[in-house]
C-alpha cells in the first residue's frame, strides 16, 4: 500500500512540473507556474523522506510501521522530541 502511495505522489510531482512547464510554454512566467514547481519540489522531498534509509541502513519512518518493537530500540536521538 505504500509503495502505490509513494507511485501516485511521484506521479502527481512529475505531472505538476509538466503542467508548469505547458503554462510557461504558453503564458510565460507566472505566480501560478513557480507555485507549480515548489509543490513538485515539495511533493519530491517529502517522498526522499520515506524512501532514503538513514546511516545504518534502515528506513526508520518504515521500520516504525512495521515494527513497533524496533521503535523502542531507536539510536539515541533519532527523532527524539525534546
Amino acid at each position: 500500500m505504500l509503495n502505490a502511495i509513494l507511485s501516485i505522489a511521484m506521479l502527481s510531482a512529475f505531472l505538476l512540473l509538466y503542467g508548469a512547464w505547458k503554462r510557461w510554454r504558453r503564458e510565460g512566467v507566472s505566480q501560478q507556474m513557480w507555485l507549480m514547481v515548489a509543490a513538485a519540489l515539495v511533493v519530491f522531498a517529502n517522498v526522499a523522506i520515506w524512501v532514503v534509509p538513514n546511516d545504518k541502513g534502515i528506513h526508520w519512518r518504515l521500520a516504525r510501521l512495521i515494527n513497533a518493537d524496533w521503535f523502542a530500540q531507536r539510536p539515541e536521538g533519532a527523532g527524539a522530541i525534546d
